[in-house]
């Protein structure tokens, strides 16, 4: 909650450090399936193909031009959330996210052979994501229900001990994650109080 109050009150102008922070302390947090690059090896954790859901390990082939990749290991899993996946769609992996020296990039892999399995680097890029997107998704995973919900909507919601202040919040409903967000920009935008004010609360 520090990082992303202390974001919130950046104003969202100077959040490169800030994005740094989140990214390199909460990468595992803001999202399970991020693949990674560590040296030759590329580990994606959850592939989806068709119905089944693998773990998969690709090695580059060295000196190839655009870069080809072979397969190295696939295990079957199951019990693992499939969001932000990497997918086999057609001959194409699509690799949403892989961290690469802290930075995000996506990845299209086209299937060359699948006997043995090999994957050539079709198209890749940095992903764009915005500091204000990547604060909102550590807002809903670790502050909207854990802390918000559980203990903040005691007193900060309408008919509650704090309702004549401006700091109130919605109950769990369909939108109350990003409306309940906007109430924590504003009041940080707003100037009157700072994130260590929020954290002393």
């Amino acid at each position: 909650m520090t990082r992303l109050l202390k974001f919130l009150n950046q104003g969202f102008v100077q959040y490169s450090v800030t994005i740094a922070l989140l990214v390199l302390g909460h990468i595992g947090t803001l999202n399970a399936q991020e693949a990674s690059l560590d040296g030759s090896l590329l580990t994606i954790p959850v592939v989806v193909v068709g119905d089944t859901i693998y773990r998969v390990e690709l090695t580059v082939q060295p000196g190839t031009d655009p870069v080809e990749f072979g397969l190295r290991d696939a295990r079957v899993i199951s019990d693992v959330s499939t969001r932000g996946a990497t997918t086999l769609s057609g001959i194409v992996l699509s690799i949403p996210s892989v961290i690469v020296d802290g930075v995000s990039y996506w990845y299209d892999l086209a299937l060359l052979s699948d006997n043995p399995v090999i994957l050539k680097l079709q198209d890749s890029g940095i992903n764009a994501s915005s500091g204000r997107d990547l604060a909102l998704e550590l807002f809903e995973l670790n502050v909207a229900e854990d802390i918000l919900q559980a203990r903040c909507i005691i007193c900060h919601v309408e008919g509650g001990i704090a309702r004549n202040s401006s700091f109130l919040f919605q109950r769990s409903n369909s939108s109350s994650t990003l409306n309940n967000f906007a109430v924590y920009e504003s009041f940080l935008q707003d100037g009157e109080f700072d994130a260590a004010y929020i954290l002393l609360k």
